[in-house]
This record gives structure tokens, sequence and C-alpha cells, in this order.
């Protein structure tokens, strides 16, 4: 349906972006699904801004980024901002861009060479281990990082101990 719903924001918006981005032009919404982007077009053109987003930041499996498989419903900001944040730090270390992204990649990278010698670790211990990179962490909390380390590294979390481990 995925299609007939982009297919159905577009009908009703005009959307540029869509436009520019929609490989889907050849299908027809049927009338139900019209009916229900219609009644939630504010939040099925949000879910498709963030879709694009996470793709031009090289995100692969949006649709899982994006909305939860328990609830079927769309993730919220604070979750799409995690998300967001990882894949832009994916991305400074695949492609940095510019002279500061090459600084960050460099940062990252022994960061998270620091993090893969540790046996163990709580998850405020990457904050000390981020700082020792003498790196401005404005846009790095510890969830950021946190997310940064469980995307690059093999460590689970044991809710006994409150702790993540190297599963090697």
């Amino acid at each position: 349906h995925k299609s007939e719903v982009n297919n159905a924001i577009l009908a009703f918006t005009q959307d540029k972006i869509m436009l520019e981005n929609g490989d889907f032009m050849d299908v027809e919404a049927s009338d139900e699904v019209m009916d229900i982007v219609s009644n939630n077009l504010s939040a099925f053109r949000k879910t498709q801004e963030r879709y694009l987003t996470l793709e031009e930041l090289g995100a692969t499996d949006i649709d899982s980024l994006l909305i939860d498989k328990r609830t079927e419903l769309p993730y919220s900001t604070q979750i799409f901002n995690r998300h967001k944040a990882l894949y832009v730090s994916l991305k400074t270390i695949k492609r940095p861009e510019t002279k500061t992204d090459e600084i960050n990649k460099a940062k990252m990278e022994a960061f998270i060479e620091d993090v893969r010698k540790l046996d163990s670790f709580q998850g405020k211990d990457l904050k000390s281990i981020w700082r020792k990179q003498k790196a401005v962490g404005g846009r790095y909390s510890s969830y950021n990082l946190l997310d940064l380390v469980l995307h690059q590294l093999n460590f689970k979390y044991n809710s006994k101990s409150s702790r993540y481990y190297n599963q090697g």
C-alpha cells in the first residue's frame, strides 16, 4: 500500500519533493486509501518527509526505523531524531564531505576503537570515553553515542547488571 499512500499524498499536496522522488506515479490509490490519507494528511506527510531524510542519509530498511511494528504507529519525534543522528554520524564516517567531517570521522573512529577494547560498559561510561577524543560533543548525547556503538559493535545489554557486554 506504500505506493498507493504516496500517490494519495501527492494527489492532495502536489509536493515538489515527492514529485522529484516519486517512483509510484503509475499506482492508482483506492478510495479507501484516499480517505485515510485525506483524514490524516499531516501525519502521512511527516512520515514521508522523515522517510526521504533517512533515505538521503543512506539508511536501509527505513520502514522499520519509522514504524513501530508492535503498535503499527509511527515512532515519536524523539526516536526519529535518534535514528537521524545515527545516520548522520554513519554518513560522516563513510562519506565525509568537509574538513570538519574528516575531523569528526577520526574522532568517532577513535571512540569506537576505544569502546571495542572494553569487555563491558554502562551507558554513562560512553560520555567520558567520548570526552577523551577532545570532541566538542554538542550533538552527541549519551543516547547518540550508545546508538553508534550498538550499530558498529557487537555489545548486548544485560538488564540484571545494567551493563553492555562485548559479544566478540
